[in-house]
């Protein structure tokens, strides 16, 4: 996991807590203004005795905290999760740009494999099998006109040379 989700983590925990925090307070002020007890460290304990509600408020903090991280911690896996797909399909993208380059600049013979449920890689195989096999009978059409051509040259240049002796 990076700092920076450890970080965030570390964040939203501790905004929890101050947040629990300030609702005692708040609950402790709102105590003493409702029962006339005095502000002290006497006064405290007779404000619990007076509430004991009190005593359970200080549990929110850490059942706070508790559920902050595990709620974060779940997500933060979720996004490691997401990250790492992302990555891999990034990598692929990249990986089918290049063999596609490599087959627009007529590269047939380039190494190139997709998995299952790449369909941009499978289909770009294809394109390149289907290329390569139109390559090869495009040279040897090529190939046999040429040859042809040869062959009227020396037939003409064979009927000339036989007219004109």
């Amino acid at each position: 996991m990076s700092n920076v989700t450890n970080k965030k983590r570390s964040t939203i925990t501790a905004i929890a807590l101050c947040t629990s925090v300030i609702f005692i307070v708040i609950a402790w002020v709102i105590g003493f203004a409702t029962t006339g007890i005095h502000l002290s460290p006497s006064g405290w304990w007779e404000l619990h005795l007076a509430i004991p509600l009190l005593w359970f408020l200080y549990l929110i903090p850490v059942t706070l905290a508790i559920l902050t991280t595990n709620i974060v911690k779940k997500f933060s896996d979720e996004i490691d999760e997401l990250t790492g797909k992302l990555n891999i399909i990034l990598e692929r993208g990249e990986d089918n740009a290049r063999f596609a380059q490599d087959i627009g600049s007529g590269n047939y013979e380039v190494e190139f494999s997709a998995d299952d449920d790449d369909v941009l890689g499978s289909s770009l195989l294809l394109m390149r099998d289907n290329l390569l096999e139109n390559s090869k009978k495009e040279a040897e059409q090529l190939w046999i006109s040429k040859g042809r051509m040869s062959y009227r040259k020396y037939c003409v240049c064979t009927t000339i040379w036989t007219i004109c002796r």
